[in-house]
């Protein structure tokens, strides 16, 4: 599979509490058809979580 090279943004996060605070938190969006060739579908769940230093997404 081709590796793919993307960008990320920052989102605000809310935090509720007496101050209401808001903080920025790095936020990716993954799209595109070759999300499909790498066997996801559209209403999948999955499990996503950070193992040596990567983010790793199963379905």
């Amino acid at each position: 599979m081709k590796v793919r090279k993307i960008g990320y943004q920052q989102r605000k996060k809310h935090r509720w509490t007496i101050r209401q605070q808001t903080e920025l938190v790095p936020s990716l969006l993954l799209a595109g058809k070759w999300m499909t060739s790498a066997g996801f579908s559209r209403g999948d769940s999955v499990k996503v979580w950070v193992e040596h230093n990567k983010i790793v997404i199963e379905r």
